[in-house]
């Protein structure tokens, strides 16, 4: 009997559910915690030829993105830490994840337009300027 479950009252069988319940749980955690300790070659499909990994993780579905992410995320950072002279502190504050989920219902034209307000390329007289024909 679970200590939470502790008391001087008879097993009822609904508490007796209760308790195989929570020790089938906590079998299931403990085999679930060594299956992710084993090695990627174990976890991947043992049949396949070729597998991507990054950063110790075994990619299997939005390569094209997760290459993108491996290869950009550094620079984007420092990029825009430098611009905004934000701190590691302040860069770590946003809610990123929140950002990206709200953004990518979005259609494109949305999407393009708000990045284009969050980082002040509006088409301003100064900005037009630079693209103008005239302007060369």
């Amino acid at each position: 009997m679970k200590s939470h479950q502790a008391t001087d009252e008879p097993m009822t069988p609904f508490r007796r559910v209760n308790d195989i319940a929570d020790e089938l749980a906590t079998e299931c955690r403990k085999e679930a915690i060594e299956d992710l300790a084993e090695s990627p070659s174990k976890i991947f499909y043992p049949d396949s030829i070729a597998a991507l990994q990054i950063k110790g993780l075994i990619i299997s579905r939005d390569l094209k993105t997760e290459v993108h992410k491996a290869l950009n995320d550094k620079n984007l950072r420092k990029f825009l830490q430098n611009k905004y002279h934000w701190n590691n502190t302040t860069f770590d504050s946003i809610d990123w994840y929140t950002v990206q989920k709200s953004l990518e219902k979005k259609p494109a034209a949305f999407t393009t337009a708000i990045a284009k307000l969050v980082h002040r390329w509006q088409p301003t007289n100064k900005v037009v300027a630079r693209y103008s024909k005239d302007a060369t």
